[in-house]
């Protein structure tokens, strides 16, 4: 198991920035390059765990961009660490990868053409880019976290609107 990497289904925990975040992203990346290498056309680390100094769940966020989400191989991934949780708006999948009882990484299979890889890549970079946003997400988060400690899906949804503004204004 990786160490202060994960949670419970259910657990809502925000951490400060750790730089073993990108190495843990890198190690998970070469393993899915080796299940799924000739149905990758790119993959990225995304999600706030992405970006430098940024408060985060202890989640590692995969995004892969993939030719045909239809055609791809999921039988290699072992069904005891990885598990389906959403077949997103789209062509998207998401799956969640399990170490003992907690949920270590989001893989976000997306298909070529899809807007979302974009959207994705372009909030992560303004992230990176300003800081004064990056400044404001975390304290959103951290609001959300305190206002929702036991329901992280109202956290996330909490999110949404100003994720798509801050895209849709840059």
């Amino acid at each position: 198991m990786y160490q202060n990497l994960g949670l419970k289904r259910d657990e809502l925990r925000i951490e400060n920035y750790n730089p073993k975040w990108k190495k843990l992203f890198i190690k998970e990346k070469n393993r899915l390059l080796d299940l799924f290498d000739n149905y990758i056309i790119q993959i990225e680390h995304i999600g706030s765990t992405s970006v430098v100094g940024m408060s985060s769940k202890p989640i590692i966020d995969i995004g892969i961009l993939t030719q045909n989400i239809d055609t791809l191989p999921y039988q290699n991934f072992d069904n005891n660490y990885f598990e389906l949780v959403g077949r997103l708006k789209g062509r998207q999948r998401v799956f969640i990868k399990k170490e003992e009882d907690l949920n270590t990484h989001h893989i976000h299979f997306i298909e070529y053409g899809e807007d979302a890889w974009n959207r994705k890549l372009k909030f992560r970079d303004l992230l990176i880019k300003y800081e004064d946003l990056r400044l404001e997400y975390s304290k959103l988060k951290t609001q959300l976290k305190n206002k929702y400690q036991n329901d992280r899906a109202l956290y996330s949804e909490g999110k949404t609107e100003f994720i798509v503004n801050t895209i849709n204004n840059f």
